[in-house]
């Protein structure tokens, strides 16, 4: 929400030009830090945790 308030804030407050300007300045930066964070996380999620089963997985069926 603060988020959402403050882009308000800046786009009142700054010609549309300017503010394109700088948004087209900070996409690099986002870029950087959105492959900086995926190679964190594949560092830090090695390939034995796996979200789905794979074929070579038994399924043991457990009776009451």
């Amino acid at each position: 929400m603060c988020g959402i308030v403050f882009a308000g804030l800046v786009s009142g407050a700054f010609s549309r030009s300017t503010v394109w300007k700088g948004a087209l300045v900070l996409v690099p930066i986002v870029i950087l830090g959105y492959v900086y964070s995926l190679s964190r996380t594949a560092a830090a999620a090695p390939d034995a945790i796996q979200l789905a089963p794979t074929e070579d997985e038994e399924f043991v069926e457990v009776g009451s």
